[in-house]
C-alpha cells in the first residue's frame, strides 16, 4: 500500500465509532513515528517538485540565506537547526 493510501486508511479507521481507545492510541503513535521518519523526505520531495514546476513554467527561483538570531543555551528550543536556513522565494509577474 502506498504511503498516502496508508495514511488515508488510518484516518478512516480512527473515525470508526466502535474503535477502542487502546487501538486508536496505537494507530496514532504509529502515524507519529511514520511522519517523523518521513518528514525530511516529504519536505525535500515537495521542494524539488516546486522547483521543477517553476523551471518548467519559467518562473525564476531566487535562493537566499536567512540569518537567525542566536539563542542562549538555556533558552534553546528542542529543534536545533543552527543559525542559517535556506529560503526559496518565487516571484510571479
Amino acid at each position: 500500500m502506498s504511503q498516502k493510501k496508508s495514511i488515508m486508511h488510518d484516518q478512516k479507521y480512527l473515525q470508526n465509532l466502535g474503535i477502542s481507545f487502546e487501538k486508536s492510541i496505537i494507530k496514532i503513535r504509529s502515524l507519529k513515528v511514520f511522519l517523523k521518519d518521513k518528514r525530511n523526505g516529504l519536505v525535500e520531495g515537495a521542494l524539488q517538485f516546486a522547483k521543477d514546476t517553476c523551471e518548467e513554467t519559467g518562473i525564476p527561483v531566487v535562493k537566499r540565506t536567512v540569518r537567525r538570531k542566536k539563542i542562549m543555551s538555556e533558552e534553546k528550543a528542542a529543534d536545533d537547526f543552527g543559525s542559517r536556513t535556506e529560503k526559496v522565494t518565487v516571484r510571479v509577474h
